[in-house]
């Protein structure tokens, strides 16, 4: 099992949002223009071909989750948002990812329109299956739980060791990999280079 990527953002909803407003979002989303295509494990480019959708549960207003046939998905809760990638937490730490300049700004964009698309200004990267030294603990017990952004956010700062901007991070990894699992640190953009 591997352990996926995600990034959790400061996005909010009042709870008085109706299905026009989701529609809307939706339509942004569908506006973004992501690539459809990814490669498979064997290397195959893989066109994808699902709808862009979304889903409420029908016994509890939250969360409202978002399809794409893009890389990414995401979910609205009322105190957070959440983009769910296809890829592996292990790529924040390789220098491959880092050597494709094209790559890594084309990733950081997405991630950037996606949550302007859902209201957020920030984000912090997260991963889920627990062995990243707790990093799944936010995004399992406290992102998934509806838990505010900033919360999250505080509470990362008290226990790991420094947030580290995705920029700066970065830099650091553009001539090295180093092991995720024994990190200390939390990687965050707030895009202030985009803005």
């Amino acid at each position: 099992m591997g352990t996926s990527l995600y990034a959790i953002t400061n996005s909010k909803l009042t709870g008085e949002e109706t299905d026009i407003y989701f529609d809307a979002v939706l339509e942004k989303f569908r506006g973004l223009n992501l690539s459809k295509s990814y490669f498979n494990a064997g290397g195959k480019r893989i066109e994808d071909d699902t709808e862009y959708c979304y889903y409420k549960d029908i016994y509890d207003y939250y969360p409202i989750d978002f399809a794409s046939p893009s890389s990414y998905y995401f979910s609205l809760y009322k105190n957070i948002g959440i983009i769910g990638t296809i890829y592996r937490y292990h790529l924040l730490y390789n220098a491959d990812f880092y050597s494709d300049d094209g790559w890594y700004v084309t990733f950081r964009k997405d991630i950037y329109n996606i949550i302007q698309v859902m209201g957020g200004t920030e984000i912090i990267f997260l991963a889920d299956n627990g062995y990243t030294d707790g990093l799944s603990y936010y995004l399992e017990c406290l992102a998934w739980e509806d838990t505010p952004y900033e919360i999250i956010k505080e509470k990362m700062i008290t226990a790991l060791i420094k947030p580290q901007l995705f920029s700066e991070h970065y830099k650091k990894m553009r001539n090295k990999s180093i092991d995720h699992s024994s990190i200390s640190e939390f990687i965050w953009d707030d895009f202030r280079d985009l803005k």
